[in-house]
C-alpha cells in the first residue's frame, strides 16, 4: 500500500507564471493543496519567479514571445502532429525537452498536468522508466489524442460516461475528479472596499466575466450586446472582465467602450492574488461560452457567493446547481432577460447568492476533492 510518504509528484503547467488560465491556477492550487498534506511535490511552471520552496522554473520558449509566434507559422503546416503548430504548442515542446532530463534525476512518480503536449511527450520518452502520467483533460482534446494515456483524469462525470460510450478500452484507468476551489480564499467579503480597489462605484450592478478575453470561444461580444441591452433600461449597470489578453482584447475593448461608455472594465493578466476582490466587486457572474470542461471560474464565482448564468447544457447545471441558472444564450436577449431578473428580484437575488456558496462548499471545496485526487494516485501507483 502506497502511503503520502511513498509519493513523489510533478505537477507541471508551462504557462504558470506568465498566463492567466484555469489550467494555470488548477496546478498552482494542486501543489500548494498536496504540500499541505506533506506530499513530497515539485511544481515546475514555465515563468514568473520560484516564491515557493516547492516551486520550480523550467526554461521554454514562451507562448507570448515574438520568436514563438514567427516559429510556429512557419512549423505549423508540417509540424502540428508533434506540438508545433501554434506558440501554445511550442511552448509545450520547448518546455518538456528540458523538464523531461528532470524527471529522470530526481525519480518523480508521477506526472500530473493539463497541458496535454507535454503529458504525451512524457508519456512516450519516459514510459519505460515507470514514470506514471495522468492528463487532467481541460483542453477538449479529441478522444483519438486521450487515448495515448493509460491514466486520465476527466473533469466530470458527463465526460466519463461519454468516453465509455465512444469505446474506452478496458484496462485503462480514466477517473471523473472535478476541479476545486479554496472556499476560504474566494468568499463574500467587503463590496465597498473591493469596488474601491478596482475604482468602481459603489451604485453600480457589476456583471462579471472572468476568461480570455477574446471572441471566439469565450464570447466576450456577446456579453457585452447583451449588456448593452440592459442598459437602456438600468443605467446603473456595469460590465466587469477579467482575463487573459488575446489578439481580439483590443478590438473587444473598443465595441465595449462604444457600447457601454464608461461603465465598462477589462483586468487584464491580474494576478491570482488580486482575484478574490473581483468576485467581491461583482454583483452577478455570467458566461457566454456555449460549453467548457470545466471552468474553474465559475467555482470561484460560486465560492464568492455570486449567482452565476451561463448557457444551459448538461455540465453547465450541473456546477452551478442552485447557486443561479442557466439559459439559451445562443439567443439574442436570452441572457440579459435572465440577469434583469436579479437586478429587479432581489429576493431571489439573496436566495441565489447564499445557494450559490453552499453549492461550492458542498461539491467543489478543495479537500474534499484533493482526497480524491490523492486517492487516484494511490491507484495509479498500484497499477505495476
Amino acid at each position: 500500500m502506497f502511503g503520502l510518504i511513498d509519493m513523489k509528484i510533478a505537477v507541471v503547467s508551462s504557462g504558470l507564471g506568465h498566463v492567466s488560465r484555469g489550467a494555470e491556477v488548477w496546478a498552482e492550487s494542486l501543489a500548494i493543496e498536496l504540500n499541505k498534506r506533506g506530499i513530497d511535490v515539485t511544481l515546475f511552471k514555465g515563468g514568473g519567479k520560484e516564491d515557493r520552496p516547492f516551486e520550480r522554473k523550467v526554461p521554454c520558449l514562451r507562448r507570448d514571445s515574438m520568436l514563438s509566434r514567427w516559429a510556429s507559422l512557419m512549423t505549423r503546416h508540417f509540424f502540428w502532429r508533434w506540438g508545433l503548430g501554434s506558440p501554445y504548442g511550442l511552448e509545450q515542446v520547448t518546455f518538456a525537452l528540458n523538464l523531461i532530463p528532470i524527471l529522470l534525476r530526481q525519480k518523480f512518480q508521477i506526472v500530473h498536468t493539463q497541458d496535454p503536449w507535454i503529458a504525451l511527450m512524457i508519456e512516450r520518452k519516459m514510459k519505460s522508466s515507470g514514470v506514471k502520467v495522468i492528463l487532467a483533460h481541460g483542453t477538449e482534446e479529441d478522444f483519438s489524442f486521450l487515448l495515448n494515456f493509460q491514466y486520465v483524469q476527466e473533469l466530470t462525470q458527463h465526460y466519463l460516461d461519454i468516453d465509455r460510450r465512444r469505446g474506452l478500452p478496458k484496462g485503462k484507468k480514466w477517473f471523473a475528479i472535478s476541479n476545486f476551489v479554496d472556499c476560504e480564499k474566494f468568499k463574500p467579503g467587503d463590496v465597498a472596499v473591493a469596488r474601491r480597489r478596482l475604482n468602481i462605484p459603489d451604485d453600480k450592478f457589476v456583471i462579471l466575466d472572468v476568461a480570455a478575453i477574446k471572441a471566439v470561444h469565450k464570447r466576450i461580444d456577446y456579453l457585452i450586446d447583451e449588456t448593452a441591452i440592459l442598459k437602456k433600461e438600468y443605467p446603473q449597470i456595469f460590465f466587469l472582465v477579467a482575463g487573459a489578453v488575446t489578439n481580439d482584447t483590443a478590438r473587444l475593448e473598443q465595441l465595449g467602450r462604444s457600447r457601454l461608455g464608461a461603465d465598462m472594465l477589462f483586468l487584464k493578466n491580474i494576478p491570482s492574488d488580486e482575484m478574490p476582490y473581483v468576485y467581491q466587486a461583482a454583483d452577478l457572474f455570467t458566461h457566454g461560452a456555449f460549453y467548457e470542461m470545466m471552468p474553474i471560474a465559475i467555482l470561484e464565482s460560486l465560492s464568492s457567493g455570486l449567482p452565476v448564468i451561463a448557457n444551459k447544457n448538461t455540465v453547465f447545471d450541473w456546477i452551478i446547481g442552485d447557486g443561479g441558472q442557466t439559459t439559451d444564450v445562443h439567443d439574442k436577449g436570452a441572457l440579459s432577460s435572465a440577469i434583469e431578473e436579479y437586478i429587479t428580484n432581489r429576493k431571489l437575488y439573496s436566495e441565489k447568492s447564499s445557494s450559490a456558496r453552499a453549492q461550492a462548499l458542498a461539491n467543489f471545496e478543495a479537500s474534499k476533492i484533493v482526497e480524491q485526487i490523492i486517492a487516484m494516485y494511490k491507484e495509479v501507483l498500484k497499477d505495476g
